[in-house]
C-alpha cells in the first residue's frame, strides 16, 4: 500500500511539473492582457510560443514595458513565430527561464533587459536595435546556437556565455560579472577596444574556444579592471590591434593556458616581442610572467601562438620544469 501511495504521489508530481500552456493571442504578456490556452504560465505550467506575437504592451499595467514575474520555477519557450516590440523587461524571479529555441525576436526600441533570470538562445534569432541590451542583477544570458545581434550590450552583473552560434554587437561593455566564450563567433565593431568597460570594478573574461573578431580596434582590452584567461582553441582575430591593453602599467591581465592551441591574429607590423616584454607581469602562461617572449610565444607576422614545446629559456624561468611536464602530458593524451 505504501508503495502504491508513493507511486501515485510521484506520478502526480511529475504530471503537474510537465503541465504546459500555449500562447494563442497576438499580444504577449504573462498576465490577463494575453491569452494562453492552458492558463497563464507559472510554477508547474510552462509556457510555449509558436506563432507571431507583439510585446509592445508588455506589462501594460506597469510602465515602459516592464513586467514583474511571479514566483516559482517555470519557463517560457519559443519554438517558432516572430516576436516584435519595444522594451522587454521581465524581472524579479531568478528561477524563471526564457528559451528562444526557434523563430525570431526583435526589440526595436527602449532597452532589452535580462533582469535577474536566465535567457537561453538555442536556435532562434534575437535582434536589438534602437537601444541597448542589459544583462543585470545576477542574470544568465546563454547563446548555444542561433544568433544574437545588438548595438551596445552591457554585462552589468551576472554572466554571458557563448557556446555556439553568432554573437554580434557594436560594443561589448563589461561593467561587472563574467563573460565566457567556449565556441561560436563573437564580433564587435568598436573602433578602440575589442572589449570595453564603462565603469570601474573587477570583471572576468574566460576565453576558452571559438573566435572573437574585431577588425577596427587598436587594443584588445581596457588597461585596468579586466582579468582575462585564454585557453582551448580560442582565437582573437583583431588585425588592427597594436596593443593587448589600452595602456601600460595597468591592472588588467591576460593569462594563457600552457596547452592553448589557438592564436592571436594582430597587427602584422607591431613588434609584439617588445610590447609584451616592456610591460612585465601582465601577460602570463599558467601564472608565470612572460619576461622573455621567445620562451613562450612565436610571432609570425602578427600571428601569435605558443611555442610547440617549451624552450630552454622557458625551463630556466620555471624551476623544476613543471610547465614542461604539464604540456608533455597534454600532448600525449
Amino acid at each position: 500500500m505504501k508503495n502504491l501511495i508513493y507511486s501515485t504521489l510521484v506520478g502526480t508530481l511529475v504530471a503537474s511539473s510537465t503541465s504546459a500552456t500555449t500562447l494563442t493571442s497576438t499580444n504577449f504578456d504573462l498576465d490577463a492582457d494575453a491569452t494562453w490556452d492552458g492558463g497563464l504560465p507559472g510554477a508547474g505550467n510552462d509556457g510555449f510560443i509558436n506563432t507571431d506575437y507583439n510585446f509592445d504592451d508588455l506589462g501594460s499595467g506597469n510602465v515602459n514595458g516592464n513586467f514583474s514575474l511571479t514566483a516559482g520555477t517555470y519557463r517560457v519557450t519559443q519554438t517558432g513565430g516572430n516576436g516584435l516590440g519595444d522594451q522587454w523587461n521581465l524581472n524579479g524571479n531568478s528561477d524563471f527561464t526564457f528559451n528562444l529555441n526557434g523563430g525570431t525576436k526583435t526589440s526595436d526600441g527602449g532597452t532589452f533587459f535580462v533582469n535577474g533570470y536566465t535567457y537561453n538562445i538555442d536556435g532562434g534569432s534575437l535582434t536589438k536595435t534602437g537601444g541597448e541590451s542589459r544583462i543585470a542583477n545576477g542574470a544568465s544570458f546563454n547563446l548555444n546556437s542561433g544568433s544574437y545581434t545588438g548595438e551596445n550590450t552591457r554585462l552589468i552583473g551576472g554572466s554571458i556565455t557563448i557556446g555556439g552560434g553568432t554573437f554580434s554587437s557594436d560594443t561589448l561593455d563589461l561593467e561587472g560579472g563574467t563573460f565566457t566564450q567556449t565556441g561560436g563567433i563573437v564580433t564587435t565593431t568598436h573602433s578602440t577596444l575589442v572589449i570595453v568597460q564603462s565603469v570601474a570594478g573587477g570583471k572576468i573574461a574566460n576565453l576558452e574556444g571559438g573566435t572573437f573578431i574585431n577588425d577596427s580596434a587598436t587594443s584588445l582590452i581596457p588597461n585596468a579592471n579586466v582579468t582575462v584567461s585564454i585557453s582551448g582553441d580560442f582565437m582573437f582575430d583583431a588585425t588592427s590591434a597594436t596593443g593587448l591593453f589600452s595602456g601600460t602599467g595597468g591592472t588588467s591581465t591576460i593569462d594563457f593556458a600552457s596547452d592553448w592551441s589557438g592564436s592571436l591574429i594582430l597587427d602584422s607590423t607591431t613588434l609584439w616581442e617588445e610590447v609584451i616584454e616592456n610591460d612585465p607581469g601582465r601577460v602570463t602562461v599558467d601564472g608565470v610572467g612572460v619576461t622573455d617572449f621567445g620562451a613562450f610565444f612565436q610571432n609570425n607576422a602578427g600571428v601569435i601562438t605558443l611555442v610547440p614545446e617549451p624552450s630552454t629559456a622557458l625551463l630556466s624561468v620555471i624551476a623544476c620544469g613543471g610547465l614542461f611536464a604539464r604540456r608533455r602530458r597534454h600532448s600525449q593524451t
